[in-house]
């Protein structure tokens, strides 16, 4: 038809999964995309697996590693690592096993094409509140895109 055009990004944004969850009491841990990374708009991510002992942090930054987290507490099993060098990280409460996160992606065509890893990682308690584990769940490597 005359004058029909198609609106494609030239810089789409992505997300693809990296690495592997471990387990936690509840199950193994994942982390997926709910929301793309664009600029002036918020990337959502859902973690899975969040023990209803759990407290759950979104860890994210710009380089892969994989640290093991028996680093930190020898009650973490040897298949969880931390995958993310951290820039930063943030509580996020969970429900049902679930937890989401957010990341506003400024309005700024610097970011577009810039690559950001992600990854929950969850810390389960006991009853008087002392640290079981620590499990994490697979990384997530997101690209900001532009239209």
């Amino acid at each position: 038809a005359a004058y029909f055009a198609t609106l494609a990004p030239d810089c789409p944004a992505h997300a693809q999964p990296y690495g592997a969850g471990c387990s936690s009491s509840t199950g193994v841990m994942t982390i997926a995309a709910d929301r793309l990374a664009w600029i002036g708009d918020t990337f959502l991510a859902t973690g899975t697996g969040i023990a209803a002992n759990g407290l759950a942090f979104a860890v994210f930054g710009f380089a892969a590693t994989a640290t093991p987290l028996t680093q930190w507490h020898p009650g973490s099993s040897p298949t969880c690592n931390l995958l993310v060098t951290p820039l930063g990280s943030v509580w996020v409460p969970a429900s049902g096993g679930l937890a989401t996160y957010s990341l506003a992606i400024p309005r700024d065509l610097a970011l577009v094409g810039l690559t950001l890893r992600h990854q929950f990682v969850q810390a389960e308690l006991g009853t008087s509140l002392q640290l079981l584990s620590l499990a994490s769940s697979n990384g997530l490597l997101s690209t900001v895109g532009a239209l």
